[in-house]
């Protein structure tokens, strides 16, 4: 079990900073948590981090902490974007509705169901409750997704997902709107690659259609565990999607049941990827593994590969001159760290 140095604190807000706006997707990106953190409920609550690393960061152990950090990373990423993402499936239709009917306006079902197929294959019953009974997607409907191995972002789902406490300002089957929801997880099995987990949580989650940019946000108000991996309450998940590339930002505590050891993952400014189905992760940016006593991971990634400095430093030579050296560099593929 991992060491319990966790206080609970009362929840503030808490957003993370771009330092760097390179791109239109990095600037959409942050100039849409800036408005959501004004309004949205996925930015009023966020539990603070103040859990510290307690592992060391060693040449022996780098890769395993490099995981850790990614896959704390980008599997809640990817969880909640597919959650989220439900709210774009095509209202379903009400099927006894009679279009010669003119005389009286006709009662809607307050509940429609559709089966929808995976971006990648598998198949889901999508429900809808119309609690306006107005027709529409609207704050206050309640959506029930059941995913028979319904295949998303690389990812199997097999299991129930809800969209409750709804809030949405304009029409999802339109463009330029805002959504943000609880999306409970009750139950669901989860399968990427050899890892397989089951889980049961709530992610607060953020999704906004800005015509050529898709933003997610979403945040962990509990800890949860993803496979051997304990990823800690407060950690935050950004996401911009443009036509050709996406942008990422991360910010959040990972726990290693192989490591028995707490370590930090996060960005600097963003992460940026191609949208190419045989890549599977970021392309560009730095990701960062903080461990206990200055020990660090630092990650330059290309198209394939982490690029992986192990305790990058300065110190001083015989000469007197500082320069920085480091422990090793390992370079490792995406294959290997998302199996």
């Amino acid at each position: 079990m991992p060491p319990r140095g966790r206080k609970h604190v009362p929840a503030v807000a808490r957003s993370s900073v771009l330092q760097a706006m390179r791109t239109p997707i990095a600037l959409a990106l942050f100039s849409a948590l800036c408005a959501c953190n004004n309004g949205s409920s996925t930015a009023t609550l966020i539990p603070e981090l103040i859990v510290e690393p307690t592992l060391e960061i060693t040449e022996d152990n780098a890769q395993q902490a490099l995981q850790a950090g990614v896959r704390a990373a980008l599997d809640v990423q990817r969880i909640g974007l597919v959650g989220a993402r439900f709210i774009r499936v095509p209202r379903p239709e009400v099927e006894d509705e009679d279009p010669n009917v003119t005389t009286a306006p006709q009662v809607l079902p307050a509940t429609m169901s559709v089966d929808i197929t995976g971006p990648q294959g598998g198949t889901a019953v999508f429900t809808w409750e119309d609690r306006q009974r107005d027709g529409i997607y609207s704050t206050g409907d309640v959506f029930t997704i059941t995913c028979d191995g319904y295949k998303a972002e690389k990812m199997t789902f097999t299991g129930s997902i809800l969209l409750d406490n709804v809030r949405l300002q304009g029409d999802p089957g339109e463009v330029g709107w805002k959504f943000d929801a609880d999306c409970k997880l009750q139950g669901v099995n989860v399968s990427w690659g050899a890892t397989d987990f089951d889980l049961t949580m709530t992610l607060p989650v953020y999704l906004e259609d800005r015509i050529v940019t898709e933003v997610f946000r979403t945040y962990l108000p509990e800890n949860v565990f993803i496979g051997p991996w304990e990823v800690y309450a407060g950690s935050t998940f950004e996401h911009a999607l443009g036509q050709s590339r996406y942008s990422l930002a991360f910010d959040g505590i990972v726990y290693s049941a192989d490591l028995d050891g707490i370590l930090k993952f996060e960005t600097e400014a963003y992460l940026e990827g191609l949208n190419l189905a045989f890549l599977n992760g970021p392309s560009f940016g730095n990701f960062f593994v903080v461990g206990a006593n200055g020990t660090r991971l630092e990650n330059e990634l290309d198209l394939t590969n982490f690029a992986m400095t192990i305790n990058p430093r300065e110190e001083e030579n015989e000469m007197g001159v500082v320069e920085m050296v480091n422990d090793g560099v390992l370079t490792i593929s995406w294959t290997t760290l998302l199996p």
